[in-house]
């Protein structure tokens, strides 16, 4: 999960608004040129990924943050619209399910609201856990949220134990390779424009490989003590 910056509202939401039709009549309305339409913004917001497991979005839909059962007249609310992947395990879909527990929507993390950053550490077994050094309230904000999109499923942990493995390979051997053995202000820039062309290019699970990031700026820092 990543901090989003969200664009201006759509004015096809508004108009649906305005009209008060059900969200599966907005769906196909106009051809579903507006459920397009506002798909696809919001795919650009995410950087075509799912708002909450950061996995690329090759199945999804758009997901109310509020869920519509609970909170009607949120339906057409630009703010509380993301895109999900589909899968029934973990996230969008998974919190909503009649089957699972319920939840206090104010206790959950909301990325273009909150730094997720500020709440959450990826660990290279691929878990994600809150920081320690959190207030009570962010704690249990952190422990819901994860719980809540069930964010340690098996095959999420799986893909960011891969994801951490191999770009702490790749940012080490960066780090080490003799290109970068020359005076320490020219060495971190070039490191910092590789490093930034790469993140540019990184498909998903971004957080993850912040992380990493993190922990191996950390140990060059530490070298130059």
């Amino acid at each position: 999960m990543r901090c989003l910056v969200r664009p201006e509202k759509l004015k096809c939401l508004e108009r649906a608004k305005r009209e008060n039709i059900e969200w599966s009549s907005f769906i196909t309305l106009n051809g579903g040129k507006d459920y397009k339409q506002v798909k696809e913004k919001l795919e650009e917001m995410q950087q075509k990924l799912c708002v909450y497991c950061e996995s690329k979005l090759n199945e999804s839909h758009i997901e109310h943050f509020k869920c519509r059962s609970k909170f009607p007249k949120e339906k057409f609310e630009w703010d509380n619209l993301f895109v999900s992947c589909t899968t029934d395990d973990h996230c969008g879909k998974y919190k909503d399910a009649p089957k699972h527990t319920k939840y206090q929507i104010d206790n959950l993390i909301k990325p273009d609201r909150d730094n997720p950053e500020d709440y959450f550490v990826f660990l290279p077994s691929g878990r994600i856990d809150k920081k320690s050094c959190l207030s009570k309230t962010d704690m249990t904000k952190a422990d819901e949220t994860i719980r809540v999109l069930n964010l340690n499923h098996t095959n999420l942990v799986n893909s960011r134990q891969r994801v951490y493995k191999d770009y702490y390979e790749i940012f080490t051997s960066l780090n080490e390779s003799d290109e970068f053995m020359i005076k320490d202000e020219t060495r971190d820039f070039e490191f910092s424009n590789i490093v930034f062309d790469m993140m540019n290019n990184i498909e998903e699970h971004k957080s993850v490989i912040d992380s990493v990031l993190s922990v191996i700026t950390g140990e060059i820092n530490s070298s130059k003590n």
